[in-house]
């Protein structure tokens, strides 16, 4: 076969391909031209009727219920009377525990007390010394040299970790689990055990 043939036979064949593109292309346009319009034509009321073996054109749905409601108001009662009333300034320990459903928090973390899982890690400010106050001066550090450097967005990202509880370091750093975490904690706790745990959870992840 020549070179000529050669070049009238791919010519052939693309012609071929945009045919049979077009002629695909149409058919489409067609279905969907045909899809709105079945669309357009049927209703709600007319697919229940035929369900039901009725004439499309004669059948009309309605209904009416009403239902009274049984449910007792779970913040009736004159504890609640304050945000009832707007008052919200003057809501009391009792109303904001009512609210709550449970006792609410101290108002003031007691620094005396041992770091939890819940605390954050700039609690660790307050702690006289160990690797609480270890890690928390690091952090601080960091971040002092980066607002130094004009680098305040890096410097408010450690800002962000250095208020994180202890209960997200592991969610957020996807390397520590939280036994881990719960081992470190025990060891800024100076609780005797704590390295050990650590490190057994370290090595059997």
């Amino acid at each position: 076969m020549n070179l000529k043939r050669m070049k009238q036979l791919g010519w052939l064949l693309v012609a071929i391909a945009v045919v049979c593109s077009l002629t695909l292309w149409g058919q489409r346009m067609q279905s969907e031209a045909e899809y709105r319009n079945v669309q357009m034509v049927v209703n709600y009321n007319d697919i229940v009727a035929l369900a039901n073996g009725n004439d499309m054109t004669e059948e009309e749905l309605t209904a009416e219920m009403q239902k009274t409601g049984s449910v007792a108001n779970p913040y009736a009662g004159d504890v609640y009377s304050p945000y009832y009333s707007g008052e919200v300034q003057q809501v009391s320990d009792e109303s904001f525990a009512a609210l709550l459903g449970h006792a609410i928090p101290a108002t003031k973390w007691d620094r005396s007390a041992p770091i939890g899982f819940n605390d954050t890690i700039s609690q660790g400010e307050y702690l006289e010394g160990g690797i609480g106050k270890g890690i928390y001066n690091l952090i601080a550090f960091v971040r002092n040299v980066l607002m130094a450097l004009e680098k305040k967005e890096l410097g408010n990202n450690v800002m962000f970790v250095m208020n994180l509880p202890w209960r997200g370091v592991a969610r957020m750093s996807g390397v520590l689990s939280d036994e881990q975490v719960l081992a470190l904690i025990d060891m800024i706790n100076r609780r005797k055990g704590g390295f050990r745990n650590l490190l057994r959870h370290t090595f059997h992840k």
